[in-house]
């Protein structure tokens, strides 16, 4: 995977970042579960950062370690939010973004087998399996939204096994 790739990828995850933390404000929110995917996209998000770092892209927050000023470096590879497709956070939204997920694990674990196939250094390999693990881990969050609205909203049936 290219350092372009994984700047693309991050700047996909901040727009979606972006538009639940809209939803979150709008108080459209009922569980605590959509607030845990926000901090798992987030961790994904550094922990690609991170990655970034180890493949030799320079230091994006240089002053973050200088306690002789009181600067803060902006974040890199921001997105824009735009604006929801559908009415706030209805049950086809939170497929959706269990799609989207979906569609970027399996592309991260396929960077993760090369990572291991080639021996990686351990702190790369750490990179792409925390972001890996932080992408499955909102993915399921976002699974446990969707059992929550179908039993407070009534809007679906859940189907046993």
């Amino acid at each position: 995977m290219t350092k372009e790739t994984i700047k693309n990828i991050r700047v996909g995850l901040d727009e979606k970042i972006q538009l639940l933390m809209i939803y979150l404000e709008e108080g459209v929110y009922k569980q605590q579960f959509t607030i845990l995917v926000v901090l798992q996209l987030t961790m994904a998000r550094m922990w690609m950062g991170k990655l970034l770092g180890e493949m030799g892209t320079d230091n994006p927050y240089p002053n973050s370690t200088n306690p002789e000023n009181n600067i803060v470096d902006a974040a890199t590879d921001k997105g824009a939010p735009g604006v929801p497709s559908v009415p706030l956070w209805e049950i086809e939204e939170v497929k959706r973004h269990r799609k989207d997920l979906e569609e970027l694990i399996v592309q991260w674990r396929a960077f993760f087998n090369e990572e291991y196939e080639v021996q990686s250094t351990p702190v790369k390999f750490l990179c792409v399996e925390k972001v890996l693990g932080y992408l499955m881990e909102a993915k399921m969050l976002l699974g446990l939204e969707l059992e929550e609205m179908g039993r407070t909203e009534g809007k679906f049936i859940i189907k046993e096994q």
